[in-house]
């Protein structure tokens, strides 16, 4: 139901804005900005790079975990104060994972944020490009549009500049 009105409220709204415009001979396109974005070859790079960066950081996390496990296997060798320090010394090894995990997670998140900033950036100054060029007074994303003409698709367009 919430969902519902959501989008009837969406449409409205582009029903308010469009109106309007075609009354006064507007110009109105649209695009399909996920696929803009995936079809992006500096997206295409930077999924690339994100995905060397995770292998690092699981290879690192793998050691991690390979010497925790490697000192509780020590622990429970041991008797008296040997194993009370060695535990003492394990859970600073596992405080040390669960600190790295928060990290990489951190690195992980940001980097993907940068490049989505970035990337997005790119797609809305191609896109205000093609707006001017083509006296558009609107480019909506397709994805809040219930039916769109297919001469209207600037979606190619939009690719072919980013990927120039």
């Amino acid at each position: 139901m919430k969902k519902l009105f959501v989008i009837l409220t969406v449409v409205l709204a582009l029903a308010m804005v469009v109106q309007p415009v075609y009354a006064q001979g507007g110009k109105i396109g649209y695009i399909d900005a996920r696929r803009v974005l995936y079809s992006y070859e500096k997206t295409k790079a930077y999924e690339k790079d994100m995905s060397g960066l995770q292998e690092k950081l699981q290879a690192e996390r793998e050691e991690k975990i390979e010497a925790v496990r490697k000192m509780r296997d020590e622990v429970e060798l041991l008797n008296g104060d040997a194993k009370t320090k060695k535990q003492i010394e394990l859970e600073g090894k596992i405080a040390d994972l669960n600190e790295f995990d928060r990290n990489s997670r951190q690195q992980l998140l940001t980097k993907q944020n940068d490049a989505l900033r970035d990337l997005m950036g790119d797609i809305n100054k191609v896109v205000e490009a093609l707006g001017k060029k083509g006296g558009y007074d609107y480019i909506l994303d397709s994805r809040g549009l219930i039916y769109k003409k297919e001469a209207l698709d600037l979606t190619e367009q939009a690719i072919q500049q980013l990927n120039k």
